[in-house]
C-alpha cells in the first residue's frame, strides 16, 4: 500500500492512458492507421527485420527487394537502425504489428512517467506536474502521431531522459546520460534530432536563468562554453 501511495500519480497517469486507448481504438481493429502507420512503419521495420534473419547483417548494403534495389541508409528514416525496431529482432515470435503497437503503448506511458518526473525534479509541485503530464498524454500531437506516424515519436522517452541528462550534468559534472540519450535520438530519428537539439538547448537556458536569479557576462560566458 506504501508503495502505491507513493507512485499514485503514475498509477493515474497509466490508467488514463489505457481510458484514452479505449476512447479512441474502441471500433478499430488495430491501434493504428492503415495507411502510413500499416504501409511504412509496419512494413519498412518488418523488413528489416527479415532482411537481418536473410542475411545476419546488421549493416547490410543493400535492399534487393524495394524499388528494384536500394541502398539499405535511404530508408533511415523509417526506422532502419531505429534501436527499438532492432530490439524486434530478438522476437521473431511476435508479429511486427504487435510488436509495434506493444511499444507505441510503452512509448506513451514511459514519455508520460519522464515528462512527470522531469517537471517534479525542477520544481513544480507533485500534482501540479501530474496535470500538466496529463496534458502532454492527451495532446493532440502525440496520440495522433501514434495512430499514424511512429517515427515522429518514438524518440520522446530519450528527449526527455536528456533532459534528466542535463540536470545530472549541470548538478554533478556527469554528462553520460546526456551524451548517450542525444545518440539514441540521432540513431532513432535523425530528421527530428535538429530540433530535439534545440528544445535541449532552450531547456539547458531556462535552468541556467533559474539557477542564476543574477548573472553577469562571466556567467554567460561559463554557461556557453559548459
Amino acid at each position: 500500500m506504501t508503495f502505491i501511495k507513493n507512485n499514485k500519480y503514475i498509477f493515474f497517469l497509466v490508467i488514463i492512458f489505457f481510458l484514452q486507448l479505449f476512447v479512441i481504438y474502441k471500433n478499430n481493429n488495430i491501434m493504428g492507421s492503415t495507411i502510413d502507420w500499416f504501409k511504412q512503419t509496419v512494413s519498412f521495420s518488418n523488413y528489416f527485420r527479415s532482411l537481418f534473419y536473410k542475411t545476419h547483417q546488421i549493416l547490410p548494403n543493400l535492399a534487393l527487394h524495394i524499388g528494384s534495389g536500394q541502398n539499405i541508409y535511404y530508408f533511415v528514416y523509417y526506422g532502419f537502425l531505429n534501436p527499438i525496431i532492432m530490439i524486434s529482432y530478438f522476437f521473431p515470435m511476435i508479429d511486427m504489428i504487435n510488436y509495434i503497437i506493444i511499444i507505441q503503448c510503452i512509448i506513451m506511458i514511459v514519455s508520460s512517467i519522464l515528462f512527470f518526473k522531469i517537471l517534479k525534479k525542477i520544481g513544480f509541485t507533485e500534482f501540479n506536474s501530474f496535470l500538466v503530464s496529463v496534458l502532454f498524454l492527451n495532446s493532440s500531437s502525440l496520440v495522433f502521431n501514434s495512430h499514424t506516424h511512429f517515427m515522429f515519436i518514438c524518440y520522446m522517452p530519450f528527449l526527455i531522459l536528456a533532459f534528466i541528462g542535463i540536470q545530472n550534468y549541470i548538478k554533478d559534472k556527469n554528462n553520460f546520460l546526456l551524451t548517450l540519450n542525444v545518440f539514441l535520438i540521432i540513431i532513432t530519428s535523425y530528421y527530428f534530432s535538429i530540433s530535439c537539439i534545440l528544445v535541449i538547448i532552450i531547456f539547458s537556458v531556462y535552468l541556467f536563468l533559474k539557477e542564476n536569479k543574477k548573472y553577469n557576462i562571466y556567467d554567460i560566458c561559463s554557461f556557453l562554453k559548459k
